[in-house]
């Protein structure tokens, strides 16, 4: 691989992660690939990730710090790094992850083997949690170089977590993200891009080799119990669905209305999660909540009624899955 390689920009997003941003960055630095722009971009943190990543970038030309002068959210610092990336391609790691010594320079060769452009590629992860344990090779289990057409990885991708919803473990062409962006002051910014940059890809490639180690731990979003997230994550999931219902050329439409069982059921879980929470500003995002199921036409469903959806969402769910399983996803 030589010198004449397009240029990759690699996005480094970090706030606070003192802990884990120099295992990062070292995972960074020791990338292969001979292009590379890496954007080390930290949304105002408070503790010693500044000075970490101001070593790494003297170290190495190749890294740019850019600090925000106010803690704004992970879309706009997300936003901001992609209106700085002057790269053809677009690969991302959160500062609390880390990537093998091969990850660009696997994911691109995947990804100039596609049988048409733009596409998008992605490897499986692996996930770290706090007590040491790991879970392996997430994600499809497929052979190298498996082809989705963007039709059949917008199905897989609304039905779970095997094309997970998430920038860390892919690359995009940079002209997937032109006139894409994230909605800012929210949390779960990805889960609302993807759909749509898959939309726009041609087809999904898929890698067989672990490149990407995720880091679950207590700070993660996933784990802050608070009511914000909760309603972003509601936020997310009403978006997913009107995506679905404004894109028929995509899927047809019986397959987008089918699909929408996945994120009103996650619509639900997250109502029922904040109306359980104890937590001063609990009332005052259910009122939020309320108002976007309205806009969606459905009611707010508590006790025996929420059980009582629940299961017969369950039960859609697998009649779904059972029916997709039946035919083609256009």
């Amino acid at each position: 691989m030589s010198d004449t390689q397009p240029l990759i920009t690699l996005i480094v997003t970090f706030y606070n992660e003192a802990a884990y941003l120099d295992n990062c960055l070292a995972s960074v630095a020791s990338q292969d690939y001979p292009n590379l722009e890496i954007l080390l971009m930290d949304d105002a943190s408070t503790d010693a990730s500044p000075e970490i990543a101001r070593r790494y970038a003297a170290e190495d030309a190749r890294m740019q710090l850019h600090r925000m002068e106010h803690n704004g959210g992970i879309a706009r610092l997300r936003n901001r790094a992609l209106d700085l990336a002057q790269g053809d391609y677009i690969a991302w790691i959160d500062g609390d992850d880390w990537i093998d010594p091969h990850h660009v320079s696997m994911l691109y060769d995947a990804i100039r083997q596609a049988p048409t452009q733009p596409a998008i590629v992605l490897c499986p992860m692996q996930r770290h949690y706090a007590d040491g344990s790991t879970k392996d090779r997430r994600g499809l289990r497929v052979p190298y170089l498996t082809t989705l057409s963007s039709q059949e990885a917008l199905t897989i991708m609304m039905t779970g977590d095997k094309v997970s919803g998430h920038f860390w473990n892919k690359l995009f062409p940079r002209e997937l993200f032109d006139n894409e962006r994230m909605p800012e002051g929210r949390v779960f910014e990805d889960y609302y891009l993807l759909p749509r940059l898959v939309a726009r890809a041609t087809c999904l490639v898929c890698t067989d080799r672990t490149l990407y180690h995720y880091r679950l731990h207590a700070t993660s979003i996933v784990h802050v119990a608070k009511p914000q997230n909760v309603y972003d994550l509601l936020l997310a999931c009403r978006d997913r669905i009107f995506f679905l219902r404004n894109n028929p050329s995509h899927l047809s439409p019986e397959v987008a209305h089918r699909l929408e069982i996945y994120p009103l059921k996650m619509i639900y879980r997250a109502y029922h999660r904040l109306a359980r929470m104890d937590h001063p500003e609990r009332h005052v995002y259910l009122s939020k909540m309320e108002k976007e199921l309205q806009d969606l036409g459905l009611k707010p469903l508590r006790g025996i009624r929420y059980s009582s959806y629940m299961f017969l969402l369950s039960l859609r769910k697998r009649y779904t899955e059972w029916w997709l399983r039946r035919v083609k996803p256009h």
